[in-house]
């Protein structure tokens, strides 16, 4: 039997952040086959309920939908202008 290898990919990152300071407290990057698309409502849903199911209390919480997500450095979301930025401390 020969089995065709899946090309896969991160289909977007979902930053889960306390809506009040920015900060991240979680993400979440869906994979599936290259070319494939995502339901962006399920996955913010499905990045949520993870944030929930790791203790958080999501009535805080929101989501930001981010194409390429480079988790390298600390970061923070800015809530007033709804993108990626450096974390401060």
């Amino acid at each position: 039997m020969n089995f065709e290898v899946a090309e896969l990919e991160v289909l977007g990152s979902y930053i889960v952040y306390e809506a009040e300071t920015g900060a991240i407290v979680f993400v979440h990057s869906p994979v599936g086959q290259k070319g494939d698309s995502v339901e962006t409502a399920q996955s913010e849903t499905d990045a949520l309920n993870f944030a929930a199911w790791k203790g958080h209390n999501v009535a805080q919480l929101r989501v930001l939908r981010v194409e390429n997500f480079e988790g390298g450095a600390p970061q923070k979301v800015d809530v007033k202008t709804m993108t990626l930025g450096p974390a401060t401390r």
